[in-house]
């Protein structure tokens, strides 16, 4: 098992970056602040490992990118699978 390296905080109902239209060929048009609903964490990866880690994760799924730019907002279901 890897040592997982990131801070987390937990955020309810935070706010990111949403996409406008993802249509299914494309990449997405636009990007705007948006809500999330229910209980997210707010991740600070601090190694490549947790980078790489991270990246297997859905963006706009279990992944958004926060409205202030910092870190990277995650699923409860993705923070329960980075810990096991």
């Amino acid at each position: 098992m890897l040592t997982l390296h990131l801070h987390s905080v937990m955020c309810v109902d935070p706010e990111a970056l949403v996409a406008v239209s993802l249509p299914s060929n494309a990449a997405a048009a636009g990007v705007q602040p948006g809500h999330l609903e229910g209980v997210w964490y707010k991740v600070f990866p601090e190694t490549a490992t947790d980078v790489r880690r991270l990246s297997f994760f859905a963006h706009h799924v279990d992944k958004f990118a926060p409205a202030d730019g910092s870190g990277m907002l995650i699923s409860m279901r993705a923070m329960q699978a980075l810990l096991h």
